[in-house]
């Protein structure tokens, strides 16, 4: 960060630190997207917009999901320049600069896209993945390693997750009418990341 001295007044004396692979004390995995996959009936769009920050040089939070017809809202709350440039294969392009102290960028996201990857061309460390999705049965894990995904509906369901470290992994699960389903999945620790829009 010490090409931009304002980055690296945020953190003097300590060591920033990228949150590739963020685990619990028992192992369970942070910032991965869970989808389930499939095609559904349509249901209303989220009025709300989804928000991301640029906050002590780097996105937070760093995976996220948003609906295709939502709004992503990005905030710059450092007192430097910064820049959102998505790497868009689906039309989900943007490239603009954020002033310090400017007013939020907002953008409707056009149509599905896994794993949109945003990046800063100021500051090239800085990293942030987007799921752009078509339902709403999707969600990122907890610091735990946890996650539930609501209203599912029943029947057999391919669920798959998604980690920039170790790529995908499906599995399957049977959601029963008015009940809930457990899946769990399981990373060696040696799997090589996938390219971020290879997620189906």
């Amino acid at each position: 960060m010490g090409a931009d001295p304002a980055c690296s007044q945020l953190y003097a004396g300590t060591r920033p630190t990228h949150e590739f692979v963020v685990k619990s004390a028992d192992g369970g995995l942070a910032n991965a997207f869970v989808h389930v996959q499939g095609s559904f009936p349509g249901t209303p769009v989220p009025s709300t917009p989804v928000t991301i920050d640029q906050q002590g040089c780097v996105y937070r939070p760093r995976v996220i999901g948003v609906r295709a017809g939502q709004v992503l809202q990005a905030r710059n709350s450092d007192k430097t320049l910064h820049n959102l440039h998505s790497r868009s294969v689906k039309g989900n392009d943007f490239n603009v600069s954020q002033l310090a102290g400017g007013a939020p960028y907002t953008v409707t996201m056009a149509r599905e896209e896994m794993m949109l990857r945003i990046t800063c061309d100021v500051h090239s460390w800085m990293n942030i993945y987007v799921a752009v999705m078509d339902h709403p049965y999707f969600t990122v894990s907890g610091s735990d390693g946890g996650f539930v995904i609501s209203g599912v509906p029943p029947g057999r369901q391919r669920v798959q997750v998604w980690h920039e470290r170790y790529g995908p992994l499906t599995a399957t699960v049977d959601v029963p009418p008015g009940g809930a389903a457990t899946v769990d999945f399981t990373y060696a620790g040696t799997e090589k990341a996938a390219p971020p829009t290879s997620v189906p």
